[in-house]
């Protein structure tokens, strides 16, 4: 269509056309914007939920380096398990010390109804339960020490400080027996438990990084490897 000379104006063409640019103008700046907010939103979850699993890790990776004994069962508290049991999401690491009382705190994983996920909580003797870190969505302990047979129940329930490669010890074998009186004035526990050099740790978080895995010398137990 031709404008008449001297009209000033736009057809009605050129205002259909005008009007779809500027919208899908408008539509891109706007998912521009929700792009940039969703990543400002998540940003903030995302370092959280790291500094959340450093906190965790930090915390389990200081008492295992420590220990003593570990046990896959918890002893302290007003519901202990009894010797024997084994759970793969539960440890309990005891320390013994030269002087004063021994130190022994319980890991494990209480149900979070409001977020649908776990607290890492920690235990300790009388102190009562207190949580580490929260979002925890899985949690398990792996145990890995000298070959079977090493610990001789009869011989001061002691496995001696042998070298080699380290093998995995199964739930099954750190529950069964023989039993040994190890601890000083503590429950009899499996003489298997004795065996373990080092425990290997997965932890995931909701909505975190992935699982972390890791894998803790026990420092105490390794002296003379």
């Amino acid at each position: 269509m031709t404008r008449a000379p001297g009209h000033a104006g736009f057809s009605l063409v050129e205002v259909v056309v005008a009007l779809g640019i500027t919208l899908a103008l408008t539509a891109a700046i706007f998912d521009l914007v929700a792009q940039s907010r969703r990543t400002f939103d998540v940003e903030p979850e995302a370092a959280d939920s790291r500094q959340r699993l450093r906190v965790a890790i930090d915390a389990l990776q200081r008492d295992l380096l420590m220990a003593s004994v570990v046990l896959p069962y918890r002893t302290v508290g007003p519901s202990p398990d009894l010797p024997g049991t084994f759970k793969e999401d539960v440890a309990t690491v005891v320390s013994l010390q030269p002087s004063g009382p021994d130190t022994v705190r319980t890991y494990y994983l209480r149900g979070d109804p409001t977020s649908r996920s776990s607290l890492l909580m920690r235990a300790e003797g009388t102190g009562g339960d207190a949580p580490v870190v929260d979002g925890v969505t899985s949690l398990s302990f792996a145990f890995f020490g000298n070959p079977a047979g090493a610990v001789d129940p009869y011989d001061a329930c002691e496995a001696p400080p042998i070298g080699g490669a380290l093998v995995p010890i199964a739930g099954p074998e750190l529950a069964d027996g023989p039993w040994c009186r190890a601890l000083e004035g503590g429950a009899p526990l499996d003489a298997d438990l004795l065996r373990v050099r080092s425990v290997v740790v997965r932890l995931a978080l909701r909505e975190g990084p992935g699982e972390a895995t890791f894998e803790v010398a026990l420092r105490n137990r390794n002296q003379g490897r």
